[in-house]
């Protein structure tokens, strides 16, 4: 009785990392160069971060950016995009960043860790070559 226990509580604790790893490493990815992230973008943005609503874990958070510039195509000057993948972005409210979004067939906007997005300050190099 005690040896299945402990068994069972081996197979469980064994279980439980694995998933933590796997959640770990699921977010792999090589940074794609700037001429190919501008390449993959549906539309680029400078933006500002003006609203993150906290969604339910695993989600994503819809975030509301006002743009200040774009390429690519014209977007309104704000607009929600969500970060719903296991290599979500991560932003702050306030803070400005060069974003490189996709668009799916409903026309709502995402992006991810793995598309090239900068933070405002490594964001130079970014603008100076997509106009």
């Amino acid at each position: 009785m005690y040896s299945s226990r402990i068994l069972i509580v081996g197979v469980l604790l064994t279980v439980v990392i694995l998933l933590s790893i796997a959640d770990a490493l699921a977010c792999r990815c090589k940074e794609p160069s700037l001429d190919m992230a501008y390449k993959q973008a549906d539309a680029i943005v400078h933006c500002e971060i003006i609203k993150i609503a906290r969604a339910a874990e695993g989600s994503g958070s819809p975030t509301i950016l006002k743009v200040l510039k774009a390429w690519k195509a014209d977007v309104p000057e704000e607009i929600a995009v969500t970060t719903a993948t296991s290599c979500a972005y991560v932003w702050n409210e306030g803070e400005k960043h060069l974003i490189f979004l996709v668009r799916d067939s409903a026309g709502v906007y995402s992006t991810g860790r793995c598309l090239g997005n900068q933070r405002i300050g490594r964001w130079r190099e970014a603008a100076s070559m997509v106009g």
